[in-house]
């Protein structure tokens, strides 16, 4: 089976599941990428436990649908994985394995941060923390595994190239990420609740845009919104209005000053917040009047 084959397959699946557990939203990668892993790619789902679901020590003698299989685990002890037997689940489908396996047990108690994540990124932390996983290097696995084959594309909840305003699309506003010294573009959409943060904002850079009737570029940086870690990562405020949706860092287009942009957005809307730079300006919808300059 290849890597398409086995996407193709898990995408359906898990957009359903997503309709009766509502949690999975904003995550449906973190449990695509975990079913992957932990199958290689679905060419190792024996008794279609595609997610290693072991038979709970107290029940092993009564339980019926088992096998017995070797595995890898991690010995904190020696810091490496060793070779083990142990009694593994079986089930009817790849679906019933993840539906009352894998969702029945992200829904104790424990994982509640892992439910509760704004995304996945921070599912894919709070995953690990949250105790499912010994490996140290099972987050890293798990965003890897998202990002170089763009798995995070099954939690957009729009079409990227869609228009959100006349001149700007929806990817446009999405966050980077960044692991080590590699950054990965547009690769996670803000929550819910801030859509209508994102529609103000872009109203307004419109206007500017119409005034000026030429391209307004988002800085490859700026994007309008900011998951924290990446905020953090470029120097963000620790209360930046990315983290929210209601900035946005832009380009000063060719033949024009920062300064001069700036005075058209402040003729023209009532975007208060403004950022000067040399090559580019950033703008938010802050509550007060604010300028300052880099």
């Amino acid at each position: 089976m290849t890597k398409t084959q086995a996407i193709n397959i898990l995408k359906p699946i898990i957009n359903n599941l997503a309709k009766k557990h509502d949690w999975i939203e904003g995550k449906k990668s973190l449990v695509m990428s975990q079913i992957l892993l932990e199958s290689g790619w679905l060419r190792h789902a024996p008794g279609n436990n595609c997610l290693g679901i072991k038979v709970p020590e107290s029940k092993i003698e009564l339980w019926q649908n088992k096998q017995l299989l070797w595995t890898k685990e991690w010995d904190k002890e020696t810091g490496k994985y060793k070779r083990v037997k142990a009694w593994f689940m079986t089930y009817p489908s790849v679906e019933d394995c993840i539906e009352s396996g894998y969702i029945k047990t992200l829904s104790l108690s424990r994982y509640k941060d892992t439910r509760e994540s704004l995304d996945w990124w921070e599912a894919t932390d709070w995953i690990k923390r949250n105790g499912y996983a010994t490996s140290p290097a099972y987050t890293e696995n798990l965003r890897k595994t998202i990002l170089k084959n763009k798995l995070y594309e099954i939690d957009f909840r729009h079409k990227p190239d869609n228009k959100i305003t006349e001149n700007f699309k929806y990817y446009e506003t999405f966050s980077n990420v960044r692991i080590g010294n590699r950054t990965y573009l547009r690769v996670i959409e803000n929550p819910p609740a801030y859509d209508g943060y994102r529609y103000s904002l872009f109203f307004r850079v419109q206007i500017v845009r119409n005034v000026l009737g030429k391209p307004l570029i988002i800085t490859p940086n700026g994007c309008n919104y900011r998951i924290k870690q990446y905020n953090a990562q470029v120097g963000g405020s620790e209360k930046s209005q990315h983290l929210t949706a209601l900035a946005v860092d832009l380009c000063v287009p060719r033949g024009m000053t920062a300064y001069g942009l700036y005075e058209i957005f402040k003729n023209r809307t009532d975007i208060n917040g403004f950022g000067i730079g040399k090559n580019f300006i950033h703008v938010d919808l802050r509550d007060k009047d604010t300028v300052w300059y880099y």
